[in-house]
């Protein structure tokens, strides 16, 4: 084969190569650009959302009025507790001492026997609600519990616990 043929044969291989190189090239190429032009796009968008959301909620984790409560007051027949000592729990969680306990956080004395209305509440395992009952208290410790009106008796109750602090960040305060 002469050199000519040789170099004219060798070029059109060339071409149909590039041919065939050149869609799949430019496919890449166009398929590049694409991917430049989204990135460049939702890259500052993705940033300013994120700067949004941070900047809405790193610094509001303290924004509500916390309140710190004591414990609940747990009460059953034989635990300890003078009738003087109820009373002063009683006042503490908030209690109004009445004629009569018609309403929710209310309660009335009458020798030992402590008529309450203790008022709804959430605690940590669930949730009670409000109960009218009677407490006798003989001595230094809880002689009967039983609900009111109909007289059933009670094993365990829980009185709402008494708030002993607040705490309104935005104020810069702590109220006792």
């Amino acid at each position: 084969m002469s050199r000519t043929l040789r170099k004219k044969t060798a070029k059109r291989g060339n071409r149909k190569a590039a041919r065939r190189g050149g869609w799949g090239r430019r496919l890449w190429r166009l398929f590049l650009l694409l991917c430049g032009v989204f990135i460049g796009l939702m890259g500052p968008w993705v940033a300013y959302l994120n700067h949004q959301v941070t900047s809405e909620f790193e610094g509001r984790k303290w924004d509500l009025p916390s309140r710190v409560y004591a414990r609940s007051l747990d009460l059953y027949p034989g635990a300890l507790l003078t009738a003087a000592d109820l009373e002063i729990e009683l006042q503490r969680a908030g209690y109004s001492r009445q004629a009569s306990a018609n309403r929710p956080g209310q309660y009335a004395v009458a020798g030992g026997r402590f008529d309450i209305h203790r008022r709804a509440f959430r605690f940590h395992d669930g949730y009670e609600p409000a109960l009218r009952f009677e407490a006798a208290i003989s001595g230094q410790s809880v002689k009967s519990l039983r609900a009111l009106p109909q007289g059933t008796e009670l094993g365990l109750l829980r009185l709402d616990p008494a708030e002993i602090a607040s705490i309104y960040p935005l104020q810069k305060e702590d109220r006792n």
